[in-house]
């Protein structure tokens, strides 16, 4: 198929009725979709495996795992925390009269 085949089909594409265009673009979105969804699996089972080959037959977290979490969570915490108190803190109490 050289430059005028695909030439043709833009043409056909372009002058096709809505229902149609509405096919052409459901088949063409799944067959993406399939495509991203079966990299994303082939990345993500690449993950586990490599994952699983650098430990010791079943992969175990290790506490010092969880340890870390622990403390990133403690410290995100403590960060969010003082930024409400900061900001509680800071703000003036205005006095408000009513015009007369």
């Amino acid at each position: 198929m050289g430059e005028n085949g695909k030439n043709n089909f833009w043409e056909r594409l372009r002058t096709a009725d809505e229902k149609t265009k509405r096919k052409i673009i459901i088949i063409t979105s799944c067959i993406c979709m399939v495509v991203i969804v079966y990299i994303w699996l082939g990345y993500f089972n690449n993950i586990v495996s490599s994952a699983v080959q650098s430990g010791s037959g079943a992969q175990i977290p290790s506490p010092g795992f969880w340890d870390k979490i622990k403390s990133n969570a403690d410290s995100f915490y403590e960060k969010i925390s003082g930024a409400f108190v900061s900001f509680f803190d800071g703000s003036k109490q205005y006095i408000v009269q009513p015009q007369h």
